[in-house]
């Protein structure tokens, strides 16, 4: 599963569910690591795409 659909599934489910307490806080948790793990892998391709452009001006 792609991390972006596994962030909107566990959005889903603490939107549509019940859960104890402790079960929201860890589907929370797990919840903000994947959007933590998708803002770096964000950031990895712009990275990478900058460093193309600034490969193709020394280039010039």
């Amino acid at each position: 599963m792609f991390t972006v659909d596994h962030i909107n599934e566990l959005r889903a489910e603490l939107a549509e569910c019940v859960f104890t307490k402790t079960e929201r806080a860890k589907l929370k948790a797990e919840l903000a690591a994947l959007i933590a793990q998708r803002d770096m892998g964000e950031q990895d391709e712009a990275d990478a795409a900058l460093q193309v452009l600034r490969n193709e001006d020394a280039g010039r």
